[in-house]
């Protein structure tokens, strides 16, 4: 992947987060329909599967990653405002 002039290593970090969360969030449903919703603890009363847990926190990190990253619409207009403030903030300062 050729990565932008713009990025550092904080954005790779982060956008190795961002592919480790999509993997995990399409893992999950697979795992919560194998066992289901509620499993049985260690003193046979049920609780909720991890991988539920799992697939909840991948998703809310996919959500604002791809924000943090542009890949949503609304993040987009705000890249855009935000690049049109610095070329008019550079062109000021000369």
């Amino acid at each position: 992947m050729k990565t932008s002039p713009n990025s550092t290593p904080s954005d790779r970090h982060q956008l190795h987060a961002y592919v480790d969360a999509v993997r995990l969030h399409a893992q999950a449903p697979v795992l919560v329909q194998r066992a289901g919703q509620l499993i049985k603890d260690g003193d046979g009363g049920l609780r909720t599967n991890p991988d539920v847990r799992i697939q909840r926190e991948s998703s809310r990190t996919i959500l604002f990653l791809a924000r943090e990253f542009g890949l949503m619409p609304a993040a987009r207009v705000g890249l855009a405002n935000e690049t049109v403030y610095h070329n008019h903030a550079a062109r000021l300062l000369g």
